[in-house]
């Protein structure tokens, strides 16, 4: 069995709610961690390596094996997305020492500060700042192009959700040929609420839910019709047997919106999606930062999705509650503190092991897959991950025992 059918055995076994050899693994990392992670690498590692890592948001092209978090960790699945902006274009670009501005494909401009850790402040996500959809009456008037479109496979990609918008990146399938031997691949689409927000502005498209709910729930059908067709081209051309979907519902203490109203225009849109991708044999895992309270996730769950990403701590999610509330109906997918564990000062490994330990408890009788509660910022310290990785190895074989932390669950 190669590495990737053994992989991706782990993988589906965890996703089935059965105990593997190990708990399985998944990382997303800024460009901004991996930057300096592989500072610290070349420097505690004595990789002697003058490789200057190109880095986009998340996205990261890495040719020396042993300054690539992903494969020195040994992770187990990778992801793998197309240009899958509503519209094909080459962005329109100006960069200066401080700031990046591009346009969009979702008919966005976006500005990306260009920050360092000296700096005091990291800023490794973009800022939205105009859209072309202006009024309620323009969602009608919006076109998309092929989400089929060969282009978005095999052409270099300069799209959001693949990297920052701006940065030239390898095609898909290029990516696709450098992972498909050593991974479970994983693809991923948004959702309505996510591709609306991207296309309107959040305040703008709040509005335009609370006045014009028709017009919105027309426009994320079509979102969905789009979505589906990227999709299906990514499980022709890949295989892969899992699919994340981004929704982005949360803030810190709750829902963007009521739940009334994500019940109203978001879920038709998000089951019939769901419903597609088991259509084609492959599970979904729902991607929504912030707090999402029971009642959310028990509508996720009637929507059919399979698993839930990422849980974030800060603000307020809690995987043994998950795990224990909705036991096999559910994949858990993340749980580890980036804030307050991994983001701890560098060296306090006490703080680590005690939220890394208990969280673990969650991969008792299957259904965890370990990730951090977002993707791992330029603020957390190479040697805490590091030592999260440590404990995962040590650990994270079944049968489990978490030491002094071992709960029944």
């Amino acid at each position: 069995m190669g590495r990737s059918q053994e992989k991706t055995k782990r993988v589906m076994q965890a996703m089935h709610h059965e105990e593997a050899d190990r708990i399985p693994a998944i990382e997303w990392f800024a460009g901004e961690f991996i930057t300096r992670w592989v500072e610290w690498r070349k420097t505690v590692g004595k990789v002697k390596s003058d490789e200057q890592v190109l880095t986009a948001s998340w996205a990261a092209v890495i040719k020396n094996e042993e300054l690539d978090p992903a494969r020195y960790y040994d992770m187990d699945l990778a992801l793998a997305v197309p240009n899958s902006d509503p519209k094909f274009i080459t962005p329109d670009v100006t960069s200066t020492d401080a700031y990046t501005i591009a346009t969009s494909g979702f008919g966005c401009t976006i500005k990306k500060r260009n920050s360092r850790l000296e700096d005091g402040y990291m800023a490794p996500m973009a800022e939205y700042i105009d859209f072309s959809i202006k009024s309620p009456d323009d969602y009608a008037r919006f076109q998309f192009d092929d989400p089929k479109d060969p282009r978005r496979f095999f052409d270099p990609r300069q799209d959001i959700l693949s990297g920052d918008g701006f940065t030239v990146l390898p095609s898909y399938m290029d990516g696709i040929q450098s992972l498909k031997e050593d991974y479970c691949l994983i693809g991923g689409i948004y959702e309505a609420w996510e591709g609306l927000w991207r296309m309107r502005g959040i305040s703008n498209a709040m509005m335009d839910m609370a006045r014009e709910p028709e017009k919105v729930k027309a426009f994320c059908n079509r979102l969905i019709d789009f979505a589906v067709g990227s999709m299906q081209e990514q499980v022709r051309l890949s295989q892969c047997p899992l699919m994340y979907i981004w929704g982005d519902l949360g803030y810190k203490t709750g829902l963007m919106f009521s739940p009334r109203m994500w019940r109203d225009i978001f879920f038709p849109p998000l089951k019939r999606l769901v419903d597609a991708i088991h259509k084609e044999g492959v599970l979904a895992i729902y991607h929504s930062c912030g707090h999402n309270p029971d009642s959310t996730v028990e509508g996720l769950i009637e929507a059919g999705i399979d698993g839930l990403n990422p849980l974030e701590v800060k603000a307020g999610m809690d995987a043994l509650h998950i795990k224990r509330k909705y036991g096999d109906k559910l994949v858990i997918v993340g749980g580890i503190d980036n804030a307050h564990a991994l983001g701890a000062p560098a060296g306090d490994f006490e703080t680590i092991r005690e939220q890394v330990l208990t969280m673990m408890n969650a991969a008792k009788g299957g259904g965890l897959i370990l990730q951090t509660d977002h993707s791992v910022p330029g603020s957390v310290p190479p040697e805490n991950y590091d030592h999260y990785q440590k404990l995962r190895r040590e650990f994270g074989n079944y049968p489990l025992h978490l030491a002094e932390f071992d709960q029944v669950l």
